[in-house]
């Protein structure tokens, strides 16, 4: 695990979804589904993360969180709230590693970044970086922003 360890002795944690199953023909009842063009492709799907460095191509997987019908038909989970769902389950699990958790702009949004926040867990986005415990407001007491409300980019 020393091999992996960067930015004040962290680690990186990249999470992203996966589809590890989709067929037009096999199903479940667990089955996500999607229709385009009259055509319903049925999937199982995942955010998935990996511990990961830079300049590395070997990673550490961590456990996933499926996404997964809460009713059953009428609908869907998403990526993002089954990511929420991971970090509740997991985030203090992982916390000895001090990970930074690296995402896609899905994962910028303000709802995840400040459960990110309150969980005490750094996290990184395509917009931008958060240390431990802080956070746009932490930095920002006038709490003035050039970012959109949507976002936690600090």
């Amino acid at each position: 695990m020393e091999g992996y360890r960067v930015l004040d002795g962290g680690v990186l944690t990249a999470l992203d979804g996966v589809w590890y199953h989709a067929s037009e023909n096999i199903r479940c009842g667990r089955c996500l589904h999607t229709t385009k063009d009259e055509v319903t492709t049925y999937y199982h799907a995942a955010p998935a993360g990996a511990i990961v460095k830079p300049g590395d191509t070997s990673v550490l997987p961590v456990m996933a969180e499926m996404i997964a019908n809460g009713d059953g038909e009428k609908k869907q989970d998403c990526e993002l709230t089954a990511a929420k769902r991971w970090m509740k389950s997991h985030g203090q699990e992982y916390a000895w590693l001090k990970p930074t958790f690296l995402g896609d702009d899905l994962y910028s949004r303000e709802p995840f970044c400040r459960r990110l926040i309150l969980m005490r867990l750094p996290w990184e986005s395509g917009r931008g970086f958060g240390r431990r415990g802080e956070g746009q407001a932490a930095r920002n007491p006038n709490n003035s922003s050039p970012f959109p409300p949507n976002k936690c980019a600090p």
